[in-house]
């Protein structure tokens, strides 16, 4: 295990915590009208806002607004990033309220998962789309496609961006799911501008 104490001999999950609980009750939030399900839909609302900041991004840096009639001018973070720290934020302020010992599960769990087998269950999300033998840079091209597989300018730019090869790239993955014998959909297709293996090929 790797050593997770901070500056008070506690773990820095508990110190966070901590900070977390602090600014919650400064800010008047622990008015004791959620329910534990309120909570649950709270971190689904985080999540859901780190793919909406993907979505309106494209990528994985720093984005700032200003927030409108603020004095001192305010910048608002609003990247995949800051989104996916409100889902922690969440997570420690309903751990917190509900006496969970975050940390304590966390290495539990970790302890559990290193008995598992490799991809255990057999299950996975990108069914081989993503080549995770290959260099790590040729991944976001991949999850740009998929992405903006509607907006094929926006996800054209963003492969350019990464000086990825647009034409082996579509070729790439018209083969897979011909391999496959699936038929992309419609919008991955207009996306990709590849030609797929005739209807009773599919």
């Amino acid at each position: 295990m790797g050593n997770y104490l901070g500056a008070h001999g506690k773990s820095v999950i508990w110190e966070m915590m901590q900070e977390v609980r602090k600014n919650v009750l400064a800010k008047g939030w622990r008015t004791g009208d959620n329910t534990f399900g309120d909570y649950i839909a709270l971190l689904h609302s985080e999540v859901s806002e780190a793919l909406e900041a993907f979505r309106d991004h494209g990528d994985f840096q720093q984005h700032f607004v200003p927030v409108p009639d603020s004095d001192p001018p305010v910048m608002k973070p609003t990247g995949v990033d800051n989104e996916l720290a409100d889902v922690l934020i969440r997570l420690l302020d309903m751990c917190d309220l509900y006496g969970i010992d975050l940390f304590r599960a966390y290495q539990e769990k970790m302890a559990y998962n290193r008995t598992r087998p490799y991809q255990h269950g057999g299950r996975t999300l990108n069914r081989g789309l993503i080549n995770h033998d290959e260099p790590k840079s040729t991944r976001p091209a991949v999850l740009a496609l998929l992405e903006f597989s509607e907006k094929s300018e926006r996800g054209r730019a963003k492969l350019e961006q990464l000086s990825i090869q647009w034409p082996a790239l579509a070729a790439a993955l018209g083969k897979l799911f011909i391999e496959r014998r699936q038929k992309p959909p419609v919008s991955l297709r207009r996306a990709l501008q590849v030609e797929t293996a005739p209807e009773d090929k599919l």
